[in-house]
């Protein structure tokens, strides 16, 4: 018996497109129009693995193309030109769909159900549960009329598993990130509410003092509650500042000095407020001006440096150090460091350190906990840079940054 339809091949050059599409050129006979010639057809042709003509006034199909290895036991129910539809659903449903989705799949595919539907829109889809082998896969129909055409309709077939799999991955992940945003609101929430309630009440007990070092006491809390207040609005900007970055560097001239000149200017306060002394070691650079994205590098340095001075105990030390090599005459290798002896890390944690929201459980006294967003933000600005970011730590001994980046000289 002739089965009535092109096997889908690998498409060599157009011609061999047209030649295919020619082959089934019998459907116009079928339907009263050259349905061979609509994009529809090429289009469902191309991207799913088996296609049907149907004509809904009378109830027939006819098969378009197919994939063998998994649609050839259906195709028997075809005679040499054509079948009923509803004969190809229940054929299809019995050979291919599982017991529990039979019913519901044969009265989809019905051709009571494709008139109601092709009648009201000109495009309608349909996932559903098929056998590909012994195994059950997500499979997609998608029924089209054919020109502007309520009885003429073509019906794709494809498995669609791969697609479903990635979309439950996405969710996932989505799902995860929402978990993670509600902890973060709840826990911010509450960090943020702390420090502006002690605010509150110390300002409130400090109007109605007369005792002039009993106000200046009080507003040395109120003082200490709002660098708290500081630092956890620092934490919001950051995760504004995680999911901003995504433009590409923006390459201009840049001087070392002024780079070191603008961190010591900005580190001096919160050094000074810990009794940290913080200096820097300029004498590795070789070659002053080089080509970078300057917001991206005072940003990579002013996360490690805030870090290290939040991280070390009163009385501590954290130094900002470069070193250059040059790779050729237009190149040169910038080894920057940020190094203190604070409270370091373990070397479990390391493993998670550039991982978005990794906090470890432990802080110097005092210290308000942060997102754990900084040092994920670093490494990706450093990526972006071509860099690479490493890192020397031992819990009670301190941490070691090292920041590799590669730049063009002028």
């Amino acid at each position: 018996m002739a089965i009535p339809f092109f096997k889908k091949q690998e498409k060599q050059n157009e011609s061999d497109e047209n030649s295919i599409i020619a082959s089934s050129s019998r459907l116009s006979k079928l339907s009263g129009l050259d349905i061979t010639s609509f994009d529809i057809l090429r289009s469902l042709v191309n991207d799913y693995t088996s296609v049907y003509y149907a004509n809904l006034e009378t109830g027939q199909a006819a098969v378009v193309s197919f994939d063998d290895r998994n649609m050839r036991e259906v195709a028997v129910v075809y005679d040499e030109n054509v079948c009923l539809l509803d004969d190809f659903s229940r054929q299809y449903a019995n050979k291919r769909v599982p017991p529990q989705n039979y019913q519901e799949f044969v009265e989809v595919v019905s051709l009571k159900n494709l008139r109601d539907k092709m009648s009201r829109t000109p495009v309608y889809t349909y996932r559903f549960i098929a056998y590909k082998g012994d195994k059950e896969n997500h499979f997609l129909m998608k029924a089209c009329r054919i020109k502007d055409s309520t009885v003429n309709i073509v019906v794709g077939f494809s498995d669609i598993e791969s697609q479903i799999a990635q979309e439950r991955d996405r969710m996932i992940e989505f799902e995860s990130v929402n978990n993670i945003k509600g902890e973060f609101l709840k826990n911010t929430s509450h960090e943020l509410m702390t420090p502006l309630n002690a605010i509150n009440g110390f300002t409130e007990i400090a109007l109605k003092e007369n005792d002039p070092d009993r106000v200046k006491e009080h507003l040395k809390h109120i003082h200490s509650e709002t660098q708290d207040l500081i630092i956890q609005i620092r934490n919001l900007i950051s995760m504004n500042e995680f999911s901003l970055i995504n433009r590409p560097p923006h390459y201009e001239p840049y001087s070392l000095t002024d780079l070191f000149a603008v961190m010591k200017e900005r580190m001096i306060k919160p050094a000074k407020a810990k009794n940290i002394t913080f200096t820097t070691d300029e004498t590795g650079i070789k070659v002053n001006t080089i080509y970078t994205d300057i917001d991206f590098i005072r940003r990579i340095m002013m996360h490690l440096l805030y870090n290290a001075v939040k991280y070390t105990d009163n009385g501590g030390t954290v130094i900002l150090s470069v070193r250059q090599e040059m790779v050729d005459e237009k190149t040169v290798s910038n080894e920057f460091h940020v190094k203190d002896n604070g409270i370091g890390m373990t070397k479990e944690f390391t493993n998670h350190l550039f991982e978005p929201f990794a906090r470890e459980q432990t802080s110097t006294d005092g210290a308000p906990a942060g997102l754990g967003l900084g040092l994920a933000i670093t490494e990706k600005l450093v990526t972006a840079l071509d860099g690479k970011i490493s890192v020397i730590t031992k819990k009670d001994f301190g941490t070691d940054f090292k920041i590799i980046l590669p730049t063009r000289v002028s």
